[in-house]
């Protein structure tokens, strides 16, 4: 059985590590960054009315909102379990 403060062996590998973790984070800033694209090019092809200018721009703020906080989400957690095991193993030697 496990000590409560060891975890089990496949939860101590972690989900984000590897190209998992930076595939995600670089599929949700292309999103964001094709979401201005898509706004400029509205805003350049059709004459929208203020509505749909602020819904458009709405929307890319919105896209480009929930991509920082994935990349914070993402590379933020693969920070903690980089640092907890570097305690780990300052705590066996």
């Amino acid at each position: 059985m496990n000590h409560p403060a060891d975890p089990p062996a496949a939860a101590s590998k972690g989900v984000l590590k590897g190209r998992f973790g930076r595939t995600i984070a670089f599929s949700v800033i292309v999103l964001a960054v094709l979401s201005w694209i898509a706004v400029a090019a509205f805003l350049w092809l059709f004459e929208p009315t203020l509505g749909q200018r602020v819904g458009a721009i709405t929307a890319a703020a919105l896209v480009t909102e929930g991509a920082m906080w994935t990349c914070a989400a993402v590379f933020g957690i693969s920070l903690f379990q980089k640092l907890k095991s570097l305690f780990r193993r300052s705590d066996r030697d």
